[in-house]
């Protein structure tokens, strides 16, 4: 497992905000898969539904 740093913008309804997070992941299509994962679950409850992500940054550590 590799843990990796990633850096996003998440687009909702009336919003745009830039997070980073950091995940462990085997691959870098499965980090992205849990940066969304862990995105949503955070987010959704005051920003709503994610309806956007452009990855900005993704890096090893």
């Amino acid at each position: 497992m590799t843990q990796y740093q990633i850096q996003a913008n998440l687009t909702f309804a009336k919003t745009i905000k830039k997070v980073g997070l950091k995940v462990t992941a085997q691959s870098e299509d499965e980090a992205k898969n849990k940066f969304t994962q862990k995105a949503e679950a955070h987010y959704a409850s005051t920003l709503g539904k994610i309806s956007g992500i452009e990855f900005k940054q993704i890096d090893k550590l």
